[in-house]
């Protein structure tokens, strides 16, 4: 389990943490008791990922996140998000 840990966090290894956002609990889910976090970076290399703060991969143990790269079209919007949020900070 070890390994498999180190060599799934690892993929963040480098990138740069460029926007924190949250996904709120529907009333209409059974199985989300809790809103969703989730950091987007970006690497050296210009690709976007998103990575979940969940329990575990199921979404009920102790902790784990949920690494999803972004295609290009979906960083792209990503980044004019961030363009438009600047804040100059």
């Amino acid at each position: 389990m070890k390994d498999w840990t180190v060599k799934h966090l690892s993929q963040l290894v480098g990138m740069t943490v460029k926007a924190i956002g949250f996904d709120p609990v529907t009333p209409e889910s059974e199985y989300r008791y809790e809103d969703e976090y989730c950091l987007t970076l970006e690497g050296e290399d210009g690709k976007v990922t998103q990575a979940w703060i969940m329990c575990d991969p199921e979404g009920n143990g102790p902790g784990h996140l949920d690494i999803q790269p972004l295609s290009k079209a979906q960083a792209q919007q990503v980044r004019q998000h961030w363009r438009k949020n600047d804040t100059g900070s």
